[in-house]
């Protein structure tokens, strides 16, 4: 599905061209952005987005929200490390919003300001910025945005060896992704949180339904594709949710899987 996205606004920023609208480009650039921004790849999305945010702002557009650029244009600046425009993108978004009190441009520019303190050793000023957007949450029943903000703690408090900070909100956010069926999202989740030392035990990190028949097909020595076959899912799905499973116990193979969850900790099948 998330391909298919992409493909799409790939399409539809080639209609926009032909056609002269900039507000469908606008969008479809916020889209190819996010796309990349969801894989990982800051470098990708900041060409694609640099002149999607730099018109935002020579339109003066308001609501910003409706275009998808601003949240992942911030997010790229702060991973390339260029931490004064990422700074000076947070408080144009912030201004766009205040007139109305938007909670959402609240949000974003306290994420992406955590984002430029802990990149510029501000611990102290990451942590507060991240309190701000929390508080902002509580305004804005989006849980994909709160996803995203969970994964930025996250990634902070593991930089600055808070392990069991980390491990909470990386948990969190990855099961935040999980319920919204973003993906993408859920494997940054998980691969932070792969690195996040120590073992938490599973009645804590909180495996989901799938994920708990999953390890506990794997840890009956099942293959993937023979748990495919008994959970009638694909071979991939059941590799992503693995995936996930090892991250939140902190095991590395299908042995250690199956050391590590014990029989009673799983619904296993009859």
């Amino acid at each position: 599905m998330a391909d298919e996205g992409c493909a799409l606004a790939r399409e539809a920023l080639e209609q926009s061209e032909r056609t002269g609208s900039r507000l469908t480009a606008l969008r479809a650039l916020g889209t190819l952005g996010f796309c990349d921004i969801s894989d990982a790849k800051p470098d990708d999305a900041w060409r694609v987005l640099e002149p999607a945010a730099t018109e935002l702002q020579v339109l003066g557009v308001g609501e910003i929200s409706i275009f998808g650029v601003a949240p992942d244009a911030l997010e790229a600046l702060a991973a390339l490390g260029r931490l004064d425009e990422a700074a000076a993108l947070a408080d144009w978004i912030e201004a766009q919003g205040a007139a109305a009190n938007r909670a959402w441009h609240r949000v974003v520019a306290a994420r992406g300001r955590a984002l430029v303190a802990a990149a510029s050793g501000d611990d102290d000023g990451a942590r507060e910025a991240l309190a701000a957007a929390f508080a902002a949450h509580d305004e804005l029943p989006q849980p994909f945005e709160l996803g995203r903000t969970l994964l930025t703690q996250g990634r902070i408090d593991r930089r600055a060896k808070r392990w069991a900070a980390a491990r909470r909100a990386l948990v969190q956010a990855l099961e935040t992704f999980d319920a919204v069926g973003a993906g993408r999202w859920s494997e940054q989740a998980a691969t932070e949180l792969a690195r996040v030392p120590g073992r938490g035990r599973s009645t804590e990190v909180g495996l989901s339904q799938t994920e708990r028949r999953i390890a506990g097909l794997v840890a009956d020595g099942l293959s993937n594709k023979e748990v495919a076959a008994t959970m009638f899912i694909s071979v991939r799905t059941v590799e992503a949710n693995l995936s996930k499973v090892y991250a939140k116990l902190g095991v590395r193979s299908r042995t250690e899987l199956a050391r590590r969850l014990p029989r009673n900790d799983v619904d296993l099948p009859d």
